[in-house]
């Protein structure tokens, strides 16, 4: 089998989350009309800031495998790294994530993603 790249650009959003490793945009013009959005974390670099990358790709994995068998959390949709960036792309939710999870806000602050 050959093998072949794509290039893929990804229109964002306006930032609709932030957390401890990244920022979260909305991601605009999906052509099957679901609501997805798209987090950036940047990666460590030597001696920078920025999450290690082992840790993340361990937790991207972990993503993958509760979303395949659980409908009750965020579906998980793909992973790649370019240019010093983990971008991780995943079904959109109607709450802050955060507060559906903990239960802070009652109830969960609601936002419009797309």
């Amino acid at each position: 089998t050959e093998e072949a790249s794509v290039a893929l650009r990804l229109r964002l959003g306006p930032v609709v989350g932030e957390g401890t490793s990244g920022q979260v945009s909305a991601l605009l013009g999906a052509v099957d009309g679901g609501s997805y959005v798209v987090k950036r974390v940047p990666l460590r670099k030597a001696g920078g800031g920025g999450a290690d990358i082992e840790s993340l790709l361990h937790e991207v994995r972990l993503h993958r495998l509760c979303s395949a068998g659980c409908s009750a959390i965020v579906r998980y949709a793909f992973a790649h790294v370019a240019d010093d960036v983990l971008v991780v792309g995943m079904e959109a939710c109607d709450f802050v994530l955060w507060d559906a999870l903990v239960g802070q806000s009652d109830p969960p602050t609601r936002f419009g993603v797309g």
